[in-house]
């Protein structure tokens, strides 16, 4: 199974990039090679969330006296969250770098352009004089 690109629409973006986006990495399509992240916007409020789950089931370990319990709850709500990260939260489509890193030949193409369109004049050869 994989996701839309958000810039072509083509389903480029596998379950594991996807699952990765949850932890503010970057990953790119394989069809139009975009620089994709999770949106920052849906993301932030949802790094609050795992910190939330966290706290509870600390709470639930230290204070309740659940015992091994909080920790399965722990899991659960990992197990949940992530869930939700990989089917809800959408991607968004980064700003390029630039021409370096995105296309190295398009700066060579340049350079050799401008290096055939200055002429070299060859050197004046050094006057002989008698001996």
């Amino acid at each position: 199974m994989k996701f839309p690109c958000p810039k072509c629409e083509q389903p480029g973006i596998s379950i594991k990039d996807k699952y990765r986006l949850c932890y503010w990495r970057e990953t790119h399509c394989e069809h139009c090679n975009a620089r994709l992240c999770a949106n920052p916007w849906f993301l932030a409020p949802y790094s609050l969330v795992y910190m939330w789950a966290l706290a509870t089931c600390a709470f639930l370990f230290m204070f309740q006296d659940t015992g091994v319990m909080a920790f399965v709850y722990a899991l659960l709500a990992w197990v949940v969250i992530d869930l939700f990260n990989v089917l809800l939260i959408p991607m968004a489509v980064m700003r390029s770098h630039g021409p370096g890193p995105q296309d190295p030949l398009k700066d060579l193409d340049a350079t050799l352009e401008a290096e055939a369109e200055v002429e070299i004049e060859p050197e004046p050869e050094p006057a002989k004089t008698p001996p």
